[in-house]
């Protein structure tokens, strides 16, 4: 190739090097200045039509349409928005309705006074102050506090950084415009009636700081390892008080002598009622007492049915399995006792070395968990039927036995709604809560109260539980199931709880004392709707089986 012919070669390619980029700075251009020139021609008529109307042209290929007008302009929403100057833009005193915030009817601000006014009434004459604030926890509220029903603020919990602050006019200013609806009720606002919170479980209730009634009970013995009360489903609470029992009415609150233990041959000094136990709808009273005996009343005729011999030494806690009747002494064995047939002894167990002070059957009644001054828990299965006595002669082998409490185990509560699950409470030097999975054999989790653990109470409506407590603290603490929180610790006795037993609608909580005292705590208030609901399904089912049984 000559000389003149590259000449001519790069000469054509600098003008076309030129011309393309030319072209691209022209499109470049037309681009930015499309939207101003559509918005200035929007109202002019287009060319090549008179008559106002515009046909619909296809674009050619290798080029893209005119970008449209938007007909909305959407604002920008910075995440951390904090200072006046930021907020005062969003509301745009100046007048112009580019905020969509506030176009949402008739009866918007629209005019600039009113965004003033709404100005002054979110934010106030303080040009530097904050709207949003972070803390660790939200600000007490003022006294005589009284939010609207229909804008009730939403109370932030202490796990929330994020709190709302204004000042205490604020609830007032905002009813300067009757009929605008506030744009920020949405962010700062909760509605009760949306979220479904008027639920009375889940309200917190108001837990007494002191008890409903408080009992005299003189001659109450101090001993860590009796069981002196239980309450009946007749509304009726047994107290052993020496060698007397007293029945305390809970409807009429009227106290009768039941029995009384001494008598010429044998005094007061040298005989007492070492445990007690009602049998479940009826009105038979089973006793234990230091002679060995465990003795069956019937309350109602106020006769002793029957005495049932067999131990070796007090009998310290009982407990009910419909006919069968458990109960446990000091020499460490379990009797099973069947109530219908004049041998009622059928079946032992070698529970454990020293005495045994908890006694308790599952709600389904398919084991036996008992508690020793040995520091163990064991469970037992359910006996076969007194028939097979060759079976039940002695069972030596728990289901389980859990030995990790450091104490005597006297606190012993099954869970009423999980009936795998068994509480179990150390003495003075365990001062532990624990809870145990029977099925897995397993300790399900373990608590420290701080002091001794006398007795332990469910609450299936409320899913909690409360615990009485001797050295030092001698409180009653109430937790929360399962995570274990203290919802309230609750105060008054003197010396160390002994004893814990609930009432038959299980809302009142029993304790005794050292300090010869029984108090009575409303822990639980009864769901009224749920006891009719209850009440009527009860009465349908008595309705089939009477025309059953009338069939």
């Amino acid at each position: 190739m000559s000389g003149r012919d590259e000449a001519n070669t790069s000469k054509v390619s600098n003008n076309v090097r030129k011309s393309s980029s030319a072209n691209v700075s022209q499109t470049s251009f037309i681009g930015n200045a499309s939207l101003n020139a559509s918005t200035l021609n929007a109202n002019k008529t287009p060319k090549g039509s008179r008559n106002g109307t515009q046909k619909s042209r296809t674009p050619r290929l290798g080029k893209s349409p005119a970008p449209q007008v938007a007909d909305r302009f959407i604002m920008r929403r910075n995440s951390s928005v904090t200072n006046l100057s930021s907020s005062t833009a969003s509301l745009n005193l100046k007048g112009n309705l580019e905020d969509t915030a506030f176009q949402d009817g008739d009866s918007s601000p629209r005019t600039v006074e009113n965004r003033k006014n709404l100005s002054q009434a979110l934010i106030g004459d303080k040009k530097d102050s904050r709207i949003l604030e972070f803390r660790a926890k939200p600000p007490p509220a003022p006294e005589g506090n009284v939010h609207h029903l229909h804008h009730p603020l939403l109370l932030y919990s202490s796990s929330s950084s994020l709190v709302w602050e204004a000042n205490p006019t604020f609830l007032e200013q905002l009813n300067v415009f009757p009929g605008f609806a506030n744009p920020f009720s949405s962010l700062y606002t909760h509605s009760v009636a949306k979220s479904g919170a008027v639920n009375a479980r889940k309200i917190p209730r108001a837990i007494p700081t002191a008890p409903s009634r408080i009992l005299d009970a003189p001659d109450l013995l101090n001993d860590f390892y009796l069981t002196r009360i239980d309450w009946g489903s007749n509304n009726y609470l047994a107290v052993a008080l020496g060698p007397s029992l007293y029945l305390w009415n809970g409807e009429t609150a009227e106290i009768e002598e039941l029995f009384n233990l001494s008598s010429p041959e044998v005094p007061e000094a040298e005989c007492y009622v070492s445990g007690v136990s009602w049998l479940q709808g009826g009105n038979f009273l089973a006793i234990g007492n230091n002679k060995a005996e465990v003795q069956i009343w019937d309350v109602e005729a106020k006769k002793r049915v029957r005495v049932m011999r067999g131990h070796s030494a007090r009998v310290s806690c009982l407990d009910w399995n419909n006919h069968i009747l458990a109960s446990g002494c000091r020499s460490g064995e379990i009797h099973y006792h069947d109530v219908r047939v004049a041998e009622y002894y059928f079946c032992s167990l070698k529970a454990h070395a020293q005495e045994v002070c908890g006694l308790k059957w599952s709600p389904d009644k398919r084991y036996l968990a008992s508690g020793g001054n040995d520091n163990a828990l064991n469970i037992w299965p359910v006996p076969a039927s007194s028939d097979a006595k060759k079976d039940n002669a002695q069972l030596d082998q728990p289901v389980a036995s859990f030995n990790m409490h450091q104490a005597a185990v006297k606190a012993v509560a099954w869970c009423p709604w999980q009936p795998s699950v068994v509480a179990s409470g150390g003495g003075t030097a365990d001062r532990t809560i624990k809870l145990w999975n029977v099925q897995m054999g397993s300790m399900i989790t373990s608590k420290d109260t701080g002091s001794q653990v006398s007795g332990i109470v469910w609450s299936e409506d409320y899913r909690e539980l409360v615990t009485g407590h001797g050295y030092a603290k001698n409180e009653l603490i109430l937790w929360k199931y399962p995570s274990f929180d203290r919802v309230a610790e609750l105060t008054g006795h003197t010396e160390r709880i002994l004893d814990l037993c609930a009432s038959s609608d299980n809302s009142i909580v029993v304790s005794t004392s050292a300090d010869e005292t029984i108090r009575l705590w409303n822990l639980f208030p009864i769901d009224l709707e749920k006891k009719k609901k209850d009440e009527r399904e009860k009465s349908k089912g008595s309705g089939v089986l009477a025309r059953q049984c009338l069939r």
